[in-house]
């Protein structure tokens, strides 16, 4: 039976790095600290969104108006609102993101999601935090 031969000084780190990688074990040193690496899935922030802003629409939609002055006159047009919800989960701003050319309807469609807005529950992933959500309003006169 051969005899092992002596290792010299310096050497017995590269030759259990070798040993480790041959049993498939991850390379480890004595005196080492190893910290697991967790890796958290997050829900989809943009999805959660999403969600929130269709609930949000269904809810304006009950405060809807079409002003009467626009009305006559034959106005119509596309509002963006954006609304910014606190961590606690009120409006901490609405603005008018894109406007139709007409105040009174840029009025309207921030009025009617003002009111829409506390009807909702926060979903889960998006309470405790700030976020913003983008709400188009159109307001079209039906014909025929």
């Amino acid at each position: 039976m051969p005899e092992p031969s002596p290792s010299l000084p310096g050497t017995e780190q590269p030759m259990l790095a070798e040993a480790s990688r041959a049993a498939g074990a991850p390379l480890q040193f004595p005196g080492d600290e190893v910290t697991p690496r967790f890796q958290a899935e997050l829900p989809d922030d943009a999805a959660m969104r999403r969600e929130y802003l269709v609930a949000l629409v269904k809810a304006a939609k009950r405060y809807m108006r079409y002003p009467a002055q626009a009305r006559e006159r034959g106005w119509e047009g596309r509002v963006e609102v954006r609304l910014v919800i606190d961590a606690k989960g009120s409006i901490k701003s609405a603005i008018v993101k894109s406007s139709s050319r007409y105040r009174i309807l840029d009025d309207q469609a921030l009025e009617m999601v003002k009111k829409g807005q506390p009807l909702l529950q926060i979903p889960a992933a998006l309470r405790g935090r700030e976020f913003s959500v983008d709400i188009p309003v159109t307001f079209e006169l039906l014909t025929g």
